[in-house]
């Protein structure tokens, strides 16, 4: 594909704002017609692949300890080892 504004670029600059607007139209529908429509939809993936894989522990919907949303929220004396700004959790 060859860059338009290296290849152009002094007679661009050259051009009114209008004709720039005008060639921009141009170039653009050029390409819409060379694009595809719509993209390809992903296969559909089945159901269930990871069944048995994973148990939701009972407890998945119980309330954060507030020591933890402390940390999720900036609050306490929750801070990163290495500076990072990222805090390592371990469940």
């Amino acid at each position: 594909m060859v860059n338009i504004v290296e290849r152009y670029g002094n007679e661009i600059k050259q051009l009114s704002h209008e004709e720039r607007l005008e060639l921009a139209t141009l170039i653009l529908n050029s390409l819409k017609d060379e694009a595809p429509a719509t993209l390809p939809r992903p296969a559909k993936r089945p159901i269930g692949l990871a069944e048995g894989q994973f148990v939701v522990p009972a407890d998945f919907n119980d309330p954060l300890p507030d020591e933890l949303l402390d940390a999720f929220e900036g609050k306490g004396s929750a801070q990163a080892s290495d500076g990072s700004g990222y805090l390592m959790c371990t469940l």
